[in-house]
């Protein structure tokens, strides 16, 4: 029972945040210069992928809760980026999703096995 709703909330939660980013920025409804689209089309997509990999977590320690934490805290930062703090800002964000993913393969919180990273 748990499994399908947690799998429901994950293919559904982009039906719960499109419409507050249409509120805050219509360019996702394609109204704007093409470069206001492709940014808030890029900082949405980011954000729906780091949110569904939040919830994908298992929290069974300590390193999972900061790991999820730190996932919802760059969603939320890449989301609003170009809202309210331009574009600029997104390099951030990517800079972010970049170190996750490397967190992510590299566990350099434990000890190390033959993989290094």
């Amino acid at each position: 029972m748990w499994k399908t709703g947690w799998a429901g909330m994950r293919f559904s939660f982009v039906a719960y945040l499109v419409p507050f980013i249409w509120i805050y920025d219509p360019a996702l409804l394609m109204i704007g210069s093409v470069t206001a689209i492709v940014i808030v089309a890029a900082s949405t997509t980011a954000a729906i992928m780091l949110v569904t990999r939040s919830m994908s977590i298992r929290l069974d320690g300590a390193l999972n809760w900061i790991r999820y934490l730190s996932y919802w805290l760059a969603a939320i930062g890449v989301a609003l980026s170009p809202i309210f703090f331009g574009a600029e800002s997104l390099i951030a964000g990517c800079l972010a999703i970049a170190a996750m993913a490397w967190w992510a393969t590299c566990s350099f919180l434990s000890v190390r096995t033959e993989r290094e990273c």
